[in-house]
């Protein structure tokens, strides 16, 4: 191979979509690993570093690389997180007050998770966060220090239980009464801080025969106040401001891969993929279903004048057994896929900044792709169910007019006209009773064929057609 054509291969290679997919993601967590390993101060939080490297890899793999998972999973984290944050607030109030302690805490937890998992458990928007919350309360009260324990006895410096940053943090906090309780000598001493982060604590302090020092600072309601009113990424105290400035960079580096260009939209994969495929594989299974009943119609002719079973066209029929069986597979799938437009109405988060503010000024168009694959989806669904009605009388009323043939034409000029984005070819879409589309909806002529075309259409795939052109007419 030339050097040329390695060039197209590798250039073919990298615009897949899952190699795009792939550099996103990696992008994203690369972020994440400097932020670990850099140790860059008054950027990452005291201790919440390692954390930043488990979880942004992990919801990196778990949301879709969209658009419409920043606005739809990746912002709303911001807002879970700060309802664990008030809930963890309010158990460790429990457990700091004087009529609280353990048992208070326990208690009032349990009372809290029962009320969140009958509250939001059973609600589908809600219930997948039932989970985070319950996690996410645990590690705050648990195991990320200041814990329940901490709040109700107090903390001692130097302890071996403490994180290295985090000691070294307190000492320093500590460090003018400490030398001040040395300069008093070896015993006990009952000392309130003079300044810096914990001014106004008072503090016990032992200085023991070779000069060390252990300093003891008591529980109380001070703790849980501090967690809001402290600040500094080095300030272990500062616990909730810390999981915000946390929160912020992980949506930072988890939006990295969702807003990087080129966007990637959902609208795209629904208007352009989903429904095209679909109004395809429905305009098929009607056409092999024409096929299939007009073909025994007319064997059943040839039959009175040649007894002699073909066995060609036997391999025929069970080669168009086996295309309609697949044909059926794909609306069936097309139907769950597309079902209530719950995909398109995601597209909420995708508005259409891009088109011509003078033509088409910016709007919210999520309904209009909402309805379309609604109506696309009862298509998938009412291809399926024709090939339930096999009877040839039935059959052939209805498909001798040609009714299910123009749909199926229909159909297609639709899927072609959303697949290229040409509003145009809809334009040149044509009806059994010579209807036209027009751009506020459909104009028609003959109103005798109106009523006959009831008679003949008895799954109202005409009228299905008729309301899909005029909605992907809006939607173009």
């Amino acid at each position: 191979m030339t050097m040329k054509q390695h060039w197209q291969r590798l250039q073919t290679i990298l615009t897949t979509p899952h190699i795009e997919v792939t550099l996103r993601m990696t992008l994203s967590m690369l972020l994440s690993y400097i932020s670990v390993f850099a140790n860059v101060p008054y950027i990452t939080p005291i201790e919440l570093a390692p954390l930043m490297g488990i979880l942004v890899p992990f919801l990196v793999m778990l949301f879709p690389t969209l658009s419409f998972s920043f606005g739809s999973l990746i912002l709303p984290t911001f807002s879970v997180f700060l309802y664990c944050f008030v809930s963890s607030t309010a158990l460790l109030a429990i457990a700091a007050s004087e009529s609280g302690g353990t048992v208070a805490y326990i208690a009032c937890f349990g009372v809290w998770s029962f009320w969140n998992c009958t509250s939001l458990r059973w609600d589908k928007s809600e219930g997948s966060k039932v989970s985070i919350i319950l996690i996410a309360v645990v590690f705050q009260t648990v195991l990320i220090w200041p814990t329940f324990v901490t709040v109700q006895d107090g903390f001692t410096v130097p302890d071996a239980s403490l994180l290295p940053n985090t000691q070294l943090a307190l000492q320093g906090y500590l460090a003018d009464t400490v030398a001040i309780a040395t300069s008093m000598g070896v015993g006990t001493h009952q000392l309130t801080i003079q300044s810096g982060v914990l001014q106004g604590i008072v503090a016990q302090v032992r200085i023991d025969d070779e000069n060390e020092a252990s300093t003891y600072l008591p529980g109380g309601m001070w703790l849980v106040k501090g967690m809001w009113t402290y600040s500094g990424v080095n300030n272990p105290l500062a616990s909730y401001q810390n999981m915000m400035v946390f929160t912020c960079w992980m949506i930072l580096f988890l939006g990295v891969a969702v807003l990087l260009p080129p966007a990637r939209t959902i609208r795209s994969a629904v208007w352009r993929g989903m429904i095209p495929a679909a109004m395809k594989d429905a305009a098929g299974i009607l056409r092999a279903h024409v096929e299939n009943v007009m073909g025994e119609v007319n064997d059943d002719d040839d039959a009175n004048q040649n007894s002699n079973a073909n066995r060609e066209k036997e391999d025929d029929d069970n080669k168009h057994k086996a295309k309609v069986g697949q044909l059926q597979g794909k609306c069936i799938y097309h139907m769950n896929a597309l079902f209530d437009g719950t995909l398109a109405k995601y597209t909420v988060f995708e508005p259409r900044l891009l088109t011509n503010p003078c033509s088409h000024p910016p709007e919210c168009t999520a309904y209009y792709l909402a309805k379309l694959s609604m109506l696309v989806a009862r298509v998938s669904s009412a291809s399926v169910g024709i090939q339930l009605f096999t009877s040839r009388e039935f059959c052939y009323d209805n498909l001798s007019s040609g009714v299910y043939s123009n749909a199926a034409d229909n159909l297609e000029v639709c899927a072609k006209a959303l697949a290229t984005g040409n509003a145009g070819l809809l334009d040149d879409i044509s009806y059994v009773n010579s209807c036209r589309l027009s751009s506020g909806g459909i104009a028609g002529e003959g109103g005798e064929d109106q009523n006959s075309l009831k008679d003949e259409d008895a799954f109202e795939m005409h009228h299905r057609t008729e309301e899909i052109a005029v909605m992907s007419k809006k939607w173009l």
